[in-house]
């Protein structure tokens, strides 16, 4: 089947049963999670936007349904996973965007138990 042929026969819109799942998006101060900001609130997924920059042009989008701080990542690592956990745990268990390494390495770190942290278990458990 010609490529043109299998993009016209997909469906344009697609249905999500149930209400969906928001998604926190960190990073906002970076250009690249505006792209992901847009399509998922284009599509209604409600979008939560985080960064540690107050200032952070997307978390103004209108795509944004809520926002907030989080301490840097790289000034106090411990700050940054609670803080993003309470807003997890806040937003009922939503996807998780990280669009830089100083955002993702410590969830990781947290999520696999490679480095310890004074939380809770179930803090923790809400990574998994």
């Amino acid at each position: 089947m010609p490529k043109s042929s299998l993009v016209e026969s997909l469906p344009t819109k697609v249905k999500i049963a149930g209400p969906p799942t928001a998604a926190l998006v960190l990073d906002a101060h970076l250009k690249r999670s505006l792209a992901s900001i847009r399509a998922l609130g284009r599509r209604g997924v409600p979008v939560i936007a985080g960064s540690h920059r107050p200032a952070a042009m997307r978390l103004y989008s209108r795509y944004v349904h809520e926002r907030f701080l989080y301490p840097s990542p790289l000034a106090d690592r411990d700050g940054f996973v609670r803080c993003v956990l309470d807003e997890a745990g806040y937003a009922g268990n939503p996807v998780l965007f990280a669009f830089s390494d100083s955002t993702l390495l410590p969830l990781l770190s947290v999520a696999h138990h490679d480095v310890p942290l004074d939380l809770d278990a179930s803090a923790v458990a809400r990574l998994h």
